[in-house]
């Protein structure tokens, strides 16, 4: 408790899920969001819709929109970059976060010590 803790976040996409997401609403439009994106650019069956099959639709939803590729590296970057601006382990900025209303660690009381972990 009065260390330096460390965490080093590894195979997210495929491993990532957390009891806590969102709003039941939330959630079945996201789900719904998630088989017919798999249908427009699949088609057949939908699989388990595991993190790494969500940010594989979500990427190739936003290529197709943009007509430019869009990959998981560029969201990571993104991801990266919004955090190097507000996510400071010593001094989080989340007041001024334009995503703040989404982060579990901002909003889930068991999840605020994550804000204690330097990444």
């Amino acid at each position: 408790p009065n260390s330096t803790i460390f965490l080093w976040v590894r195979q997210f996409r495929r491993k990532g899920r957390t009891k806590h997401r969102g709003e039941k609403a939330t959630r079945i439009e996201g789900d719904e969001w998630c088989r017919k994106s798999w249908m427009e650019h699949y088609g057949g069956k939908v699989p388990t819709l595991d993190p790494q099959t969500v940010v594989q639709l979500l990427c190739k939803s936003i290529s197709q929109k943009n007509s430019e590729t869009f990959s998981a590296a560029h969201l990571d970057d993104f991801f990266f970059d919004l955090a190097e601006e507000y996510c400071h382990d010593k001094n989080p900025r989340c007041d001024q976060c334009e995503i703040s209303d989404f982060c579990l660690a901002n909003n889930v009381e068991e999840m605020k010590p994550l804000k204690k972990y330097i990444t």
